[in-house]
């Protein structure tokens, strides 16, 4: 004869050695529903690293600020050959 138990979370009557509720789908068993909780907590800390390595901000691609002192410097070590690419990278931005 099978035996049955009610499940603790939705009250239904389910098998006593069941590890899964078929009614509501909670997840009875203590090992299983840790392994279950885990993967979920991978899952959310993987988004959370793809969501800040997200580009794009505010209706447009995010553009990384421009470092005028290390083309200054390079202008005055290279006496002036670097000017060129100085004034481009200014303009682009």
């Amino acid at each position: 004869m099978v035996e049955y138990k009610e499940c603790p979370f939705c009250g239904e009557d389910i098998r006593k050695q069941a590890k899964k509720c078929k009614h509501c789908g909670e997840t009875l068993d203590v090992t299983l529903r840790a392994a279950e909780e885990a993967r979920r907590e991978s899952r959310r800390s993987r988004q959370s690293v793809n969501v800040r390595q997200t580009t794009y901000v505010d209706g447009g691609y995010y553009k990384a600020p421009f470092n005028h002192t290390v083309h200054i410097v390079l202008d005055v070590l290279t006496c002036g050959s670097w000017i060129p690419i100085h004034l481009i990278c200014w303009a682009c931005h």
